[in-house]
């Protein structure tokens, strides 16, 4: 990634989006997920766009810190216990779609109430479809990857087929490491 666009990235949008790029584990498979060291301000080799990689909302320590410094790029680095984030660095490490743009799909924290806040609120949604729209024009064409179905439900029905949109498992779905892996890999290849 070139160093302005990550720049213009980390101006606008590093409080709330990131990078799938991960300290490796040192005790654990879940340690780590939260060193947000990794991100020092000359690091853009394996940083790209190629695949933007869209959550439906803000992972718990985005929430958690929200009264505290939000630091760049600590959206889906959460260093609570019960992330599942350790998942998507297991299954995206040494594949194309790690070092991809992250971002939420709506920029709340992901609970009950923003469930039914989507369900109730057009304007949020809208708001929040366009700013994704907005983030997507700094990248040429990159595929979306959803976590999910409910975010690719979004997704098709706001973009079509403006973008190639690949769905996965979001890493909250119970499965072991290897076969999340291979699922991914399996659906990249399709």
């Amino acid at each position: 990634m070139e160093k302005e666009l990550y720049k213009t990235l980390k101006n606008k949008y590093g409080k709330f989006s990131s990078f799938a790029i991960w300290a490796e584990p040192s005790h654990g498979e879940k340690s780590n997920i939260g060193n947000l060291e990794i991100f020092p301000e000359d690091l853009y080799e394996p940083l790209h766009a190629r695949f933007v990689i869209v959550d439906f909302g803000n992972s718990p320590s985005f929430d958690r810190r929200r009264d505290h410094q939000q630091k760049d790029w600590m959206n889906f680095h959460s260093d609570l216990p019960r992330q599942n984030e350790y998942k998507l660095r297991y299954a995206f490490k040494d594949t194309p779609l790690w070092g991809s743009f992250m971002i939420p799909l709506f920029n709340e924290y992901n609970t009950l109430s923003l469930q039914r806040k989507v369900k109730e609120d057009t304007d949020f949604v809208e708001s929040n479809l366009q700013r994704v729209k907005e983030q997507l024009t700094y990248f040429e064409q990159p595929v979306l990857i959803a976590l999910g179905g409910n975010v690719y439900k979004y997704l098709r029905s706001y973009f079509g087929n403006q973008y190639k949109i690949v769905v996965i498992k979001h890493p909250s779905f119970q499965i072991k490491l290897e076969e999340y892996k291979a699922e991914i890999l399996k659906k990249l290849a399709d």
